[in-house]
């Protein structure tokens, strides 16, 4: 025996008459003969028999036993042993009190009891081992009747074996009481086998007491229980640090149940939970309930129960199999990883329709499976309390249910902040299926790449499905059935939920169902694609009812879905035979439904937008399709605002009945067409295809708006493709002609042309609501081009129209004018670029004084990467990029007077935005100064520039062919700055700068030939000052002794004095049009602002080179800021004094 065993020996003599009351020290024993004798002595009833001296190991010669009740036997950490030949003790029927500090080893027999047999113990076995005995029944110790007063602590029942019969370690062929209860985990059942049931211990009744701080590993049962097999209920909790490790059942039979734990009948909790803080781990069972059987069901709750690698080879409950009855209260905070059935239930497998009462709370179900059947990682009949913070990931099911599997009764409670990842199901429901229902909601949660073979990849219900808030569908998959992420029977509500990149083999990319009761708010679906029908939804024969809304300043998006039907491109919707209503846009939010929907197969549906006041809108895209004989839908926009897309399209196919109204006669009904981009033959509704009773109706009180964002706008839209459709005759359209609210500064009319009806769009933009001077000039020409007949004309023809905003918004002046300010801020630039580069610039910050040296050259790259302007009323805006190099050279004359001149090129690139016109300009660049500077003092410039920019204007007006204008604009300019040089710190510099420059810039006349115009811009020579003013800050570091880095931050304020003079004027004349039926027409261009805010930032390296040369290369960084434009410029250069 262990030292240990002896101190715990000791210590165990001083509680002994607590419990074995009243304690009668009959005998002790030292050899064979005196325990027989003292087993024999019927003095000894009650009394307890002790082996001397403490610590004896005695070996028996042969098997000892008697008759006397109530014995108990203290060991004082001895052993007895035998030699593999005979039982130790046969006490027969007798039953003994308890057993303490010994250990009884090497017994064997072929009857039952290898070390002990008796008919029961009152007081239990305390600070004991038994090891590698063997018997028929009960391998180590067998009781024919009670087992009372549990085990407990420091116990070791080690390589026992029942050769053909229950029980390994132990056999009790009654009930059980006491638990099992060790300390520090120190009560042991190690390496037992049972060819029978009870490969550690074997209970035939009833079993009592919490079991806890306790190892069953490596046992092994023929049958059933291959850690602990119970035959009756089982009273009491596993609770903390009860360990069921790698036991295994059914290793003889092949049908043996609970690889650790087996209970016939219930496991009821006496006090807290049935089961808090067990592992069971890597058990295994040839047929069901890997981890542990519980043939009654479970009554309480499974608290933090870790049920690890189990393996239920043949049947269900690869962790835990429970039967009858389910588990009547909670799974809470729980660990159920990688098990595996070979039947249904990886993780838990709950039969007969049980369900889990108390709901499952904080658990974490992963890599569970059940390759042959239903739910990876949880199989029940129903949850009843819900599903709350469980995580199920990487579970597979080979048929339903990859992540959880429930009956005809569904979940209740709801399921909330949850996360399903990654699970697979070879048939329907990848992460989650419900026979019934699943009721109380889902919120919170999210389902993330699930897959099933089947339907519904993340979760099919075949009941009803409540509703959804806050939860996230994200790249879940249906590899042949339907809804890539939902398959439900009826959906409910879906609020504030995201259904992105879900994919069917079948219908429904997102969502496939029967019926709809639904009102989607606060939704996003992107990019879910369905082989078949209905990139996000697939609605069937049951039909029902739809609500798309939004809350303020929210929005339900439909963006990028598509589907597999050749009816429409990127189909969102899909009513498949049955009755829906399908209401958009109540609530004060916004609806994008950029994906179109498809009505077919005898549909009977309407489509209604009416906000009833709360100013929601509707964007509306794609080709949306009523398909089929016999299918009726009516689309109704009643009141609010709809905006329909450029690919915006609604269509009737295939003898379909479609009606339409727009508008209505009450409030004000707002119908906004986003004309942007749009091909004017593209009819926004085409009736070509409808069935008879189809019709078109416009409401007395119609809002056409053009979007502010989209200006300008103008042309004539093919609107409706009449067909056989009963549409509204001339007189009709000027009726609403006359009631139609105009806004957005666009002027409307509906014009009928056979069975089409066109929209035409007239921009007239007003300052402060009054139309403008080039508007007033403009609309005559353009109605008069819009009211034009076809006859004989092809400028109005194809996609003539969709350009027409073209020719407004890139008027020759205005193009003219923009190149002008380019070429005028290059100038500048170039300028003021050379004058930094100038000897005196530098000097603070060199090596050596400006004085000691004659000659420098310099040179570098100039670049502007971000000059733009954005559009204002009327005029597009644009963007310019410019690149180029100014080489240039200085002389000393005197001690402060110095010379120098400088030439470079520069080309850039114009680019109009929203018009159809680019321009490119090659510029050449002259210029001569001369500078007084006094070191550490004032500093005067005097400089005259000149430069040369030939300018190629490119349009396209109207899309009626490409026109070029060339020409130049002649920049020449004088000016003064003067400065004064402050130090600061020793190799610092503070100077503050004022400068005024007088600017002449001539602009020749151009001439456009091309499109249905020709222009003639006027020419503009013009003058003007500008000044700034600023200061620069910059310090010199000195590197070595001849290299220094300086970097500088200049600040300054540009004023352009009559700038805004700068201006053009053009002449619109009749070009392509015979006779001048059209007049024409002259514009202004409009100036630009004055002032401007400048920032220059830079930094110069520069070294000292023998000879009293030295070079320097210089990067800057320069911003200049007006309002509604800016420029960005990028300096590199390099200087070389001799």
């Amino acid at each position: 025996m262990s030292p240990r065993k002896t101190v715990f020996g000791l210590w165990f003599l001083m509680v002994l008459s607590c419990w074995w009351a009243p304690a009668v020290l009959a005998a002790s024993f030292t050899d064979t003969a005196s325990l027989d004798a003292a087993l024999k002595d019927a003095g000894n009833v009650d009394g307890v028999l002790q082996l001397t001296p403490p610590g004896a190991n005695l070996v028996l010669t042969g098997p000892v036993g008697g008759s006397t009740d109530g014995l108990s036997l203290d060991g004082q950490a001895g052993m007895v042993l035998g030699n593999n030949t005979f039982r130790l003790m046969d006490m027969g029927a007798t039953g003994l009190g308890g057993v303490a500090n010994i250990e009884m080893s090497n017994g064997r027999t072929t009857g039952n009891g290898g070390a002990l047999l008796a008919g029961g113990l009152s007081a239990g076995i305390v600070n004991s081992a038994f090891r590698g005995n063997q018997a028929a029944n009960g391998g180590g110790v067998y009781l024919s009747g009670n087992f009372n007063g549990g085990i407990r602590t420091n116990i070791h029942f080690d390589r026992n074996t029942a050769a053909g019969g229950n029980g390994g370690g132990v056999y009790v062929g009654g009930s059980f009481s006491g638990g099992i209860r060790g300390v520090n985990g120190d009560a042991h059942f190690d390496s037992n086998t049972a060819g029978g049931q009870g490969g550690g211990m074997y209970v035939a009744g009833a079993f009592s007491g919490d079991v806890s701080a306790n190892y069953f590993a490596d046992n092994k049962a023929g049958n059933h229980g291959g850690g602990l097999y119970v035959g009756g209920d089982f009273t009491g909790s596993l609770a903390d640090y009860a360990f069921f490790i790698r036991n295994s059942a059914g290793y003889q039979t092949g049908v043996g149940d609970g690889g650790g734990l087996y209970v016939n009948g219930r496991l009821i909790a006496s006090s807290g939970a049935a089961v808090q803080g067990a592992v069971v781990q890597n058990n295994t069972a040839a047929r069901s309930g890997g981890g542990a059987y519980v043939g009654g069901g479970i009554v309480g709750d499974l608290i933090d129960a870790q049920f690890v690698s189990n393996s239920a080879q043949n049947a269900g409950g690869g962790g835990l199999y429970v039967g009858t009855g389910g588990v009547s209260g909670r799974i809470v905070n729980g660990n159920f990883t990688a098990n595996a059935a070979g039947g249904d239930g990886g993780g838990i497998y709950l039969d007969n329709g049980g369900s889990v009462g108390g709901g499952i709370v904080g658990t974490a179900f992963a890599r569970n499976s059940a390759l042959q059947g239903d739910g990876g990682a949880v199989y029940a009949g129903s949850v009843r309390s819900g599903i709350a913070n469980v995580d199920f990931s990487e579970n597979v099911a080979g048929l339903r249910g990859g992540g959880v599997y429930l009956g005809a009764d569904g979940l209740s409670g709801g399921l909330v902040d949850s996360r399903f990842f990654s699970n697979q199901a070879g048939a329907d429901g990848g992460g989650l299926y419900a026979g019934g229902d699943i009721a109380g909601g889902i919120s919170g949660t999210e389902f993330t790449g699930n897959s099933a073979r089947g339907g519904g990849g993340a979760l099919f219900a075949a009941g009803a499905l409540s509703d959804m808030d806050r939860v996230n569908f994200l790249n879940n998959r249906a590899l042949v059935g339907s809804g890539g992420a939902v398959n439900a029977t009826v959906l409910g509500n879906v609020s504030n939920t995201l259904f992105s990149g879900n994919q069917a083999g079948g219908d429904g990319g997102a969502v496939a169902v029967n019926s709809v009761d639904t009102t989607i708010k606060n939704g996003f679906f992107l990019n879910n694609y369905a082989e078949g029908k209905g990139g996000v939804f697939y609605i069937g024969t049951g039909g029902g009812s739809v609500s798309l809304t939004a809350d303020a300043d929210q929005r339900t998006s439909f963006l990028a879905n598509a589907d597999g039907t050749k009816l429409a491109l990127n189909n969102s919707f899909y009513i498949d035979g049955g009755h829906v209503d399908l209401d958009m846009g109540r609530g004060a939010g916004s609806i994008f439904l950029y994906d179109p929907l498809t009505i077919a197969n005898g549909s009977i549906s309407t489509v209604t937008h009416d906000d009833g006041g709360d100013g929601g809108y509707v964007y509306w895209g794609g080709v949306n399709t009523v398909a089929g004989a016999g299918t009726a839908a009516t689309v109704r926009f009643a009141r609010g605002h709809v905006q329909f897309r450029p690919d915006y399209v609604l269509r009737a196919v295939d003898g379909a009945m479609m009606k339409v109204v727009l508008g209505g006669a009450v409030g004000s009904e707002n119908l906004a067409m986003d004309l942007h981009d749009r091909d004017p033959g593209l009819a926004i509704i085409d009736f070509t295809r409808a069935g008879a009773g189809s019709s078109l109706t416009l409401g007395s009180n119609l809002a056409v708006v053009a979007p502010r964002s989209l200006l300008p706008q103008v042309g004539k839209y093919l609107l409706v493709a009449g067909g056989t459709a009963a549409i509204p005759d001339q007189a009709g359209l000027d009726r609403v002609n006359g009631s139609i609210t105009e806004s957005h500064e666009y002027k409307a009319r509906f014009l009928r042309e056979g069975d089409n009806i066109y929209l035409i769009m007239v921009y007239t933009p007003t300052i402060g609501g009054t139309v403008t001077q080039n508007t007033q000039r403009t609309l005559p020409t353009l109605e008069c081009f819009l009211q034009r007949t076809h006859t004989g004309q092809d400028i109005l023809s194809g996609d003539a129209f969709d350009r027409l905003k073209a020719d407004l918004g890139s008027v020759p002046p205005e193009a003219v004018l923009t190149l002008g300010w380019v070429s005028l801020d290059t100038h500048r630039r170039v300028v003021e670029q050379a004058r930094r580069m100038s000897w005196a610039d530098s000097r603070a910050a060199g090596p050596a004084p400006a004085e000691d040296h004659g000659l420098r050259l310099w040179g570098g790259y100039l670049g502007s990467f971000g000059q733009s302007a954005e559009a204002r009323r009327g005029y597009a805006g644009y963007d310019a990029d410019s690149n180029g190099f100014v080489l240039g050279l200085d002389w000393t004359l005197g001690s402060n007077w110095s010379v120098g001149a400088y030439g470079g090129y520069t080309h850039t690139d114009t680019s109009f935005r929203g018009i159809n016109a680019d321009a490119e300009s090659s510029s050449r660049h002259f210029g001569v100064f001369s500078r007084y500077a006094v070191p550490q003092g004032p500093r005067f410039t005097l400089d005259g520039a000149y430069s040369r920019h030939g300018n190629t204007l490119r349009r396209n007006p109207a899309g009626l062919g490409r026109s070029e204008s060339a020409f130049a604009h002649h920049i020449s300019s004088v000016g003064l700055e003067a400065a004064y040089d402050l130090t600061f710190l020793g190799r610092g510099r503070i100077a503050p700068a004022a400068s005024v420059r007088h600017i002449r810039l001539r602009q020749p006349g151009v001439t456009e030939h091309g499109g249905p115009f020709d222009t003639r811009t006027e020419g503009r020579h013009t003058r003007f000052f500008t000044s700034m003013l600023g200061a620069s800050v910059d310090y010199r570091f000195r590197l070595t002794e001849s290299a220094h880095l300086t970097p500088t931050l200049e600040l300054g304020w540009r004023h352009d004095y009559g700038g805004r003079r700068l201006r053009s004027v053009a002449s619109f004349t009749e070009g392509r049009m015979d006779g001048g039926v059209c007049p024409s027409f002259r514009v202004h261009s409009r100036p630009r602002e004055n002032d401007a805010l400048i920032v220059r930032t830079g930094l110069e390296f520069g070294r000292a080179l023998p000879g009293g040369r030295d070079w320097g290369l210089r990067l800057s960084y320069m911003r200049e800021e007006r309002r509604r434009s800016s420029d960005d410029v990028m300096w590199a250069a390099l200087r070389v004094t001799f």
